[in-house]
Parts: C-alpha cells; structure tokens; sequence
C-alpha cells in the first residue's frame, strides 16, 4: 500500500504523480490537509491528513510524501513508523523551506538535510537546480503536468500581443511590474489566469479602467488549452531575491513548449538556464522596472523562438522510469 501524504489539497502536479504510480499497479490512499490549498478543488474520497493515527501505517507500506511542512509537523509519527514499522519513505521535494536571509537559510538547510537524511529512503526533486542544496541523492522528476499533446500553430487570432499569467498568483511586485507595462503600452493586452480570490480582487483594484488589462481568476486544467490560444506570450516572471525562486523549474516552461507560447522569466535562475538553453523565451530583471522594461520593449518584437516537442517528450520517458525505478 502506498500512503500518499500531502500538506494541501492536490495540485495538478501530484495528482498526475498519484495517476502515475496507480499505473504502476499499485495502491495508492491520499491523505491531504484540507484546509490548505484550496484552489486546487477538494477530492472527496481522499483523507483528512489530520485523520491518518499511527496505527494506519503497516510494515511493508511505502509512504509518498509532499510538502515540506509535512517533515516538520509529523516528524515523530515518520521517525516511529520509518523505526518500529520499517516503512519506506519517499520525500518529493518541489520547493525548498528558504528565505531571503543568507544566515538563515544556511541554518534552515543544515537542519532540513538532517532531517531528511535521517527519515527518507529516497529523495525526488522537481528541479536539478536542488541539487546544490541538498546532501542526500536525489531523483529529478520534473514538472510536467498536463496531458501529454502536441499543439501545432497554436496561435492568438487576435492582432494584438497579449501576455498572460496562468496559475497560482504570487509575487505581487513582479505582477505589478507587468500591469505597469501594460499601463504604459496600451497597444498589448495583459490578462490574468489564476488565484486566490484574495489576490485576484487586489489585481482587480489596481486595474480598474484600464481597457487592455484582464483580470479571469480561477480556472480548471480542462480550460488550459482555451487559455493558451488565446494569448501569445506566457508571464512566469518571479521574485529572483529568493533563493527558491532561484533554483526552482515550474512547470511553465513545459507549458510554454506544449503550446508553443514563448515565456517571460526572471533571469539569474535555474529557469532562465533553461529557457536560453532550449530557445522558448526570454528573462527580464524582476527586480528594476527600467530595465524590465527595455527587455521587454526588445524580446516582444522577436519571432525566432523554438519549441522542440522533442524535449517533452524525453522528459516524460525518464520521469516514468524514474518512477517505474523507484517502485518496482
């Protein structure tokens, strides 16, 4: 039996990775805290994480685990289970528990690497850039999250470029930074896919009256190819302060591939390697307006972006022997 243990509602990302170990003829009962993440929809057959006793688990169980709040809370039921019911603990790693500080974060990753070492059986990581960070080896899965698909001439009927953020809104300076633009450049549309309500409405304040900004909220993965036919660019520009923004791969940049739509990056990350090294965007200071401003004004007007579905598709390969390594 795998326990599949998470400190929010699933998002796309693991509920594929739930699919994709069922596949693998196994057994798979999910414990999410139902509390948190609540945009990702709730699943009704999966479990209260607050439910799961310690004499839920069984010798010769596997236990999936998610979130990096998890090895913190239910640190002593893992330590007991990995000890007195020898189980097997998986710990996939989508972001690391860092800050802005460099002391602290040097602090905070000495005693999440003891942890982990001390607990789980094996590490996966969605972006190779954790590596650095990270003392016990790791499995890199990344995120690719959608179906699987080709979309040839994917493209925006509309005369005019329109750029869109699609997903989970976060880095409201970053956000602003591409409403500014918008603001100043009336000739591009700009429009908005995602939440949380709360974040949503504030975007909503910040552009009444402005014709060419579009704030749509909350979506469903069956709604992402509309949403990418309908725009040209795709707005994955974060906060770059931050050490995990600095390491982390977002699935966006498969999306960008999937749909052939060039996307906008911060630079000096692990994420804009990747861009500049597969050819499917651009990066931009998130930091200056002015000089996130001049990128733009120059990359908005470039065609020679490539999309090599090629790539979707080795990364797909290895992520299911990875996994098909792991558990057979």
């Amino acid at each position: 039996m795998i326990k599949f243990i998470v400190d929010h509602n699933l998002d796309p990302r693991l509920k594929n990775r739930v699919k994709d170990i069922e596949n693998l003829k196994n057994k798979v009962d999910v414990f999410v805290d139902k509390n948190r993440g609540l945009q990702f929809g709730l699943i009704e057959k999966h479990k209260k994480l607050s439910s799961l006793k310690y004499t839920d688990v069984k010798k010769g169980d596997t236990l999936y685990i998610s979130g990096n709040k998890i090895i913190y809370t239910l640190f002593l039921k893992l330590l007991y289970w990995k000890i007195i019911k020898r189980v097997k603990l998986i710990y996939e790693i989508a972001d690391l528990p860092l800050r802005n500080n460099k002391i602290t974060n040097a602090l905070i990753i000495f005693s999440y690497n003891i942890i982990v070492s001390l607990l789980m059986s094996k590490i996966i990581i969605t972006s190779g850039g954790f590596r650095r960070m990270l003392w016990k080896k790791s499995y890199l899965i990344e995120n690719i999250n959608i179906l699987v698909k080709k979309y040839n001439n994917f493209k925006n009927n509309n005369n005019r470029i329109t750029i869109g953020f699609v997903g989970v809104i976060r880095y409201l300076e970053q956000q602003n930074f591409l409403i500014r633009y918008a603001k100043e450049t009336p000739e591009i549309n700009v429009v908005f896919h995602g939440g949380p309500n709360n974040l949503v409405d504030k975007l909503n304040k910040i552009t009444i009256g402005e014709n060419n900004i579009t704030i749509n909220g909350q979506f469903r993965q069956d709604q992402l190819e509309s949403i990418y036919s309908s725009i040209d660019f795709i707005y994955a520009n974060y906060d770059a302060s931050q050490e995990n923004v600095r390491l982390a791969l977002p699935n966006k940049l498969y999306e960008s591939i999937i749909f052939q739509k060039p996307i906008i990056v911060a630079e000096n990350t692990y994420l804009s390697n990747k861009v500049n090294e597969y050819g499917c965007g651009f990066s931009v200071d998130s930091q200056h307006y002015p000089t996130f401003k001049k990128k733009m004004d120059l990359a908005l007007k470039r065609n020679d972006y490539l999309f090599d579905y090629n790539i979707i598709v080795n990364k797909e390969n290895s992520n299911i022997n990875v996994l098909k390594g792991i558990f057979n």
